[in-house]
């Protein structure tokens, strides 16, 4: 089975200030981020965007990017996630995990230079307070840029 999996881990305790989300449109590296090529010439929001690449491997998620303490249990959040496909037609999957409560979305994008914002929301942070998104496809590479999670139970 060939596949492309992209995710953002970060154990949770309580919440800081500022952006949950890191570095989510890859402005200047790809600090923080594993697994993901920075590419400076297909973007949404200059100057980078993320190549998620098939590795040929899909035993398990990999861990794109690792934050702790970033949620606060009892509170909802949601995530947006903006997506490229430019090869096949192939759906991608964006999950978004609270600690233990958590939902997706997918969608079958075709071959386009267009991006496709997907949202996840309202998830209540329960159990491990652990603050999880997962994006991949299980077919071909894609592009992902300006990942945000906030708290809310909708995404704007």
């Amino acid at each position: 089975m060939s596949g492309v999996v992209a995710g953002l881990i970060g154990s949770v305790k309580t919440a800081p200030s500022g952006p949950l989300v890191l570095n989510g449109s890859f402005d200047t590296n790809t600090n923080g981020w594993s697994a993901i090529t920075r590419n400076t010439t297909i973007y949404r929001s200059a100057p980078a965007s993320g190549q998620v690449q098939f590795d040929g491997n899909f035993e398990a998620f990999e861990s794109i990017y690792t934050r702790t303490s970033c949620l606060t249990i009892g509170t909802a959040y949601s995530a947006s996630v903006w997506v490229r496909n430019e090869n096949i037609s192939q759906t991608i999957y964006v999950f978004l995990y609270a600690g233990t409560a958590s939902k997706f979305t997918s969608f079958t994008l075709s071959p386009s230079t267009s991006w496709v914002q997907f949202k996840v929301e309202n998830v209540v942070c329960a159990g491990n307070a652990t603050l999880m998104i997962d994006v991949f496809s299980l077919d071909d590479n894609f592009y992902i840029d300006d990942i945000d999670a906030i708290v809310g139970s909708t995404y704007p």
